[in-house]
């Protein structure tokens, strides 16, 4: 792809698509952050944050 494109910046790129994909989960965010503070939530991001990163590496 960067071949086909090279004036694309891949940082640029990066960004805009986790911002878009951060966008939808804003109003849950901002309704339901109690959730966010009880152990089991805090149990399951621990969770997703580093096991699949460990497992990338």
């Amino acid at each position: 792809m960067t071949t086909e494109h090279p004036d694309v910046h891949l940082p640029t790129v990066s960004a805009l698509s986790l911002l878009l994909g951060a966008v939808p989960l804003m109003p849950w965010m901002v309704t339901d952050i109690a959730a966010l503070g009880q152990p089991a939530a805090s149990a399951l991001i621990a969770w997703l944050s580093l096991v699949p990163t460990a497992l990338a590496y």
